[in-house]
């Protein structure tokens, strides 16, 4: 997972169909539609093999940018933004419009291009690199954030992770919730 992550996904990343958007003199790169109409087209080129994993690092990057936003200051989210420069899941009509992350696995997995047997294994090593990459980047460019607090904020978002009624949500929820309660920072 980390592998992919660090090499194959970047490169993935650039086969999604993006639309890009000015808003307030601000350029914004937007791919998926309202809950990921556009799946099928931006899934198209990913081969079957990293399908699971590319999902789950979709999860993991937009989590990551929707959780900043949501709990870093404006000041420290723009710092953010300007260096990881993710693009933004959802669609911009009458202004931007941000889609839930975990409509990234719920269509998905509706739509048949994985299996929870394909995501649930690669589950606690995805976390656990999502976990790894906030830290590195707390020590690296903002050491004023509180991971813990962070993420303990995070597993308490009703967009991102409390979508119960599935195995794969049950699993993504206890997987971080073991992973939140061992940091030390």
């Amino acid at each position: 997972m980390k592998t992919y992550y660090h090499t194959q996904f970047k490169k993935d990343l650039l086969g999604l169909h993006l639309s890009s958007h000015n808003i307030f003199g601000k350029e914004y790169r937007f791919f998926g539609g309202p809950k990921w109409d556009n799946c099928q087209s931006d899934l198209a080129h990913i081969s079957i093999e990293n399908k699971a994993k590319f999902i789950l690092s979709l999860f993991i990057t937009i989590s990551v940018d929707q959780a900043f936003y949501t709990y870093l200051s404006h000041e420290h989210y723009s710092k953010a933004e300007s260096l990881l420069q993710y693009p933004k899941f959802g669609w911009c009509g009458m202004g931007p419009h941000n889609e839930p992350p975990k409509y990234l696995i719920i269509r998905a997995l509706e739509d048949g291009h994985i299996n929870s047997s394909d995501i649930i294994p690669l589950i606690d090593e995805a976390i656990r690199l999502y976990v790894d990459e906030v830290v590195d980047f707390q020590q690296n460019h903002f050491p004023q954030l509180r991971v813990k607090e962070f993420f303990l904020k995070f597993i308490n978002d009703r967009d991102v992770i409390s979508y119960r009624e599935s195995i794969v949500y049950e699993k993504l929820h206890n997987s971080l919730i073991n992973v939140i309660y061992k940091l030390n920072h």
